[in-house]
């Protein structure tokens, strides 16, 4: 529960400090007093975000504390896990220095805002004016109907192992993804390598083939040409060969004058057998090559073949094709091909499913139990609260796949008039109905909630005259099991209090600040009075607020 309250530098105050006490505590305070600005501070403790514009006086520090006694709730452990100093007494502290740095403190040791309201949501339930739409909200309605059936742990335990599951899930989604990607890669390598093989390559194979076409192109005119040269070297009258005899016959004469001549003669008989054996290779090669078309055709068909995977490899080789294979056939042998991790996790994910659904059906099991006896108590407040005709169902529908709180889709259904339809909560309750409505709801649920404190901003809204006091009784009532603290303009509800407080605004030194007074039995009766009529109030006003605190 909360004991204290200290706030300093924050909106209009400068420096206040509240003592709860158990039970019911009640603000008061015209409108525009300050009621606001202690729930935004409390908002603070509870992890909201702090403005910097909600500093008083930009030029000092702005803090808000709150000290806690939670000896009776079990959380040395979060104190544990979060490597913090326990205490039964916990001092929570929210600061904005003023060059805008915000800090956040738990016994003195600083921690993040995240650590901060996990902390404090253990601990408070704030119930902020208009916040009577929330019991429309559907996992809203969950976690109230969890709360009755007394499985709110269980489903916490379920949530942890349902997004552990949907982590699987993402995960065999990226794996399969990752399986189907290398299995694409596998078989584009596949391909490739089939592709190159086919083609039987052979380096420089191109170079040869190019060289083939040139000669087969041309043959007729080599074998012509080859032909004629290699007669008119050897075999026509007054052909080379002759010309060279004759030559040397010439030489032989004046051999024995010059002995340089003989060197001559001999190189003149070497050039006749080089020139026999050129027209020998050129007759051959008239004679060995081939006019064929067909060949032509082929050859230039295998080159096409060839500069066509050139080009579609980006290479300029065969020898570079030849290359590409044997990094296919590399590249292919250290794939692993293995699905075994695969389906591994996919029957981690059938087990997991499994034991899901199972916990689910427990979970639905007993909330379809706790929400038949609960709609009739919550009916039976809304007649005590002057709704005789009003009418609730909670719907307890199956999901068609499993949730991150279960398989069920709950939803509360009300009607506040006789021969009205129920519809959704959201769609049919005015004001007036809904803060009667919501008030029966987490009243009924707080017996089943751990929460310590319950606040309350103007959960009366909209009521008045004999509802309100019985709006006052049911919070009443919730102060025996928790600290309720409720800011209301009802004097019913105000009569119910167990401590009374009023806010008020101060002028100090031409500047206006909020100020808050704890109020004694008489002036507890002063203040109710005037909230009955005006102030200073009249003196059956003055009685009537008597009989509002004792009723007997």
């Amino acid at each position: 529960m909360i004991k204290k309250l200290w706030i300093q530098n924050y909106a209009l105050i400068d420096d206040l400090q509240i003592n709860f006490h158990e039970g019911l505590t009640i603000i008061t305070g015209e409108t525009g007093a300050g009621k606001s600005i202690l729930l935004g501070a409390l908002g603070l403790i509870l992890g909201g975000r702090l403005d910097t514009k909600a500093v008083l006086n930009a030029e000092k520090k702005c803090q808000v504390e709150a000290l806690f006694d939670i000896e009776r709730y079990g959380l040395k452990e979060f104190f544990e896990e979060n490597d913090l100093d326990y205490d039964d007494n916990t001092l929570i502290r929210r600061e904005i220095t003023p060059n805008g740095k915000s800090r956040n403190f738990i016994n003195d040791t600083p921690v993040s805002l995240n650590v901060l309201s996990s902390f404090t949501q253990n601990l408070v339930h704030l119930h902020q004016q208009f916040d009577t739409t929330n019991i429309g909200d559907r996992q809203m309605q969950l976690r109230m109907v969890d709360a009755l059936a007394m499985q709110s742990k269980e489903v916490a335990e379920y949530s942890f192992s349902f997004k552990k599951y949907q982590k699987l899930k993402d995960s065999y989604k990226v794996l399969s993804q990752k399986y189907t990607s290398v299995n694409q890669e596998s078989d584009y390598l596949k391909f490739q390598m089939q592709e190159l093989s086919d083609a039987s390559l052979q380096a420089g194979e191109e170079q040869s083939l190019s060289q083939e076409i040139r000669i087969l192109e041309n043959a007729s005119t080599i074998s012509l040409v080859s032909s004629s040269v290699g007669r008119m070297l050897t075999e026509e009258e007054n052909n080379s060969l002759d010309q060279l005899r004759d030559l040397r016959q010439e030489l032989h004469s004046i051999e024995k004058y010059d002995p340089k001549i003989e060197s001559l003669i001999q190189r003149l008989e070497n050039c006749q057998e080089e020139l026999r054996d050129i027209s020998s290779e050129l007759i051959q090669i008239s004679e060995k090559v081939e006019i064929d078309n067909e060949k032509l055709s082929k050859s230039k068909e295998r080159l096409d073949q060839i500069n066509n995977l050139l080009h579609k490899y980006k290479v300029f080789g065969s020898e570079d094709l030849i290359s590409i294979l044997s990094e296919c056939e590399a590249k292919l042998a250290s794939i692993d091909h293995s699905d075994l991790e695969l389906e591994q996790m996919r029957l981690e994910i059938v087990e997991s499913e499994k034991s899901l659904m199972l916990t689910a059906q427990a979970i639905s099991h007993k909330r379809i139990q706790s929400v038949k006896g609960f709609k009739d108590k919550v009916e039976d407040l809304l007649h005590q609260l002057q709704m005789p005709d009003a009418k609730m169902e909670i719907e307890v529908q199956p999901r068609k796949e499993l949730g991150p709180f279960g398989n069920d889709d709950i939803k509360f259904l009300f009607s506040a008039n006789k021969g009205r339809a129920l519809q959704p909560i959201k769609d049919v309750a005015s004001g007036g109905e809904l803060s009667r409505l919501s008030l029966c709801i987490e009243s009924l649920v707080a017996h089943a909630i751990p929460l310590p404190t319950l606040i309350f901003d103007e959960i009366d809204s909209g009521v008045s005259g004999e509802v309100a006091w019985r709006m006052g009784s049911i919070l009443k009532d919730m102060a025996t099991d928790h600290q309720v603290i409720v800011i209301t303009h009802s004097p019913q509800v105000s009569a119910k209090s167990t401590h009374h407080w009023h806010v008020k605004k101060i002028s100090k030194d031409g500047n206006t600040h909020t100020g808050i007074l704890e109020l004694d039995l008489d002036a507890k009766i002063y203040q109710i009075a005037t909230m009955l009529s005006s102030d200073p109030p009249s003196s059956s006003a003055i009685e009537t607020a008597k009989g509002l605190i004792n009723p007997n």
